[in-house]
């Protein structure tokens, strides 16, 4: 397994029938909640420097992607932060130590890039914290959520 970064102009076409999996897999409330990225935003980020895509590939084929928005903390001007988008790895490349491994690729690689902290999110369906918490993470916020009837 290959990790890299890449732009997203470069993946776009293959990042499709993962995030439809990952989408189907991990969103709750599909009923509301349509699948439909602002990709022309998610290309400025990147321009600006401000959002970044990494990938794990088996040989020449995507196994996962993990995408992170990089930019200073709006509370602290002077810490900059990489918080998680997306993190997905095919369910087929979920065994042994292969996110373990991009984790810890992605943490090397956000902090070459100027990141003084890393934050993730996860899903309570697919809670990866503990593989987090093996890596140093430590839990700092709950995050809730509910659906606005009407909006």
């Amino acid at each position: 397994m290959n990790f890299q970064r890449e732009t997203l102009f470069d993946v776009i076409e293959e990042v499709q029938p993962l995030l439809e999996l990952h989408y189907l897999e991990l969103c709750v409330n599909k009923d509301a909640v349509k699948l439909s990225p602002r990709w022309d935003v998610y290309t400025e980020l990147e321009r600006l420097g401000c959002f970044v895509v990494l990938t794990a590939r088996e040989g020449e084929a995507l196994a996962g992607y993990s995408a992170y928005f990089l930019s200073p903390h709006m509370h602290y001007s002077g810490f900059s932060v990489a918080q998680n988008d997306v993190f997905y790895l095919a369910e087929e490349y979920r065994r042994g130590t292969t996110a373990l491994r991009f984790l810890r690729y992605s943490e090397t690689a956000l902090k070459d890039l100027g990141a003084q902290k890393l934050v993730y999110h996860c899903k309570p369906q697919n809670n990866f914290a503990p593989i987090l918490h093996r890596l140093g993470f430590k839990d700092e916020e709950v995050m809730t959520a509910k659906l606005l009837q009407g909006a």
